[in-house]
């Protein structure tokens, strides 16, 4: 039986996101938010790593529409940067 490759945070970052990987601190985030993300292996004190095997059943589930977040909804959309907001300009009453 082969054994099981252990990715790093970069190697499974590469996995998860291709050309555009996501950072360290989003992988935590969803290792929390999104249920049946691909947990780590605690190998030390300081060392993590994740099954590929994994982390490429966990992108199967989604390609397929399996993958849901805790409130059953599709992941929220970026809200992206913030517009500003002009005041409306009052005109003034000028008497000359």
């Amino acid at each position: 039986m082969p054994q099981e490759r252990l990715l790093d945070w970069g190697q499974f970052a590469l996995l998860l996101g291709g050309s555009r990987p996501p950072s360290k601190k989003t992988i935590r985030r969803w290792m929390k938010e999104i249920p049946g993300f691909p947990q780590p292996v605690v190998l030390g004190p300081a060392t993590l790593r994740f099954r590929e095997s994994e982390g490429r059943a966990f992108i199967k589930r989604l390609r397929h529409g399996a993958g849901v977040w805790k409130t059953g909804k599709a992941p929220p959309k970026s809200p992206g940067r913030p517009r500003k907001i002009r005041p409306e300009s009052t005109p003034t009453n000028e008497s000359a």
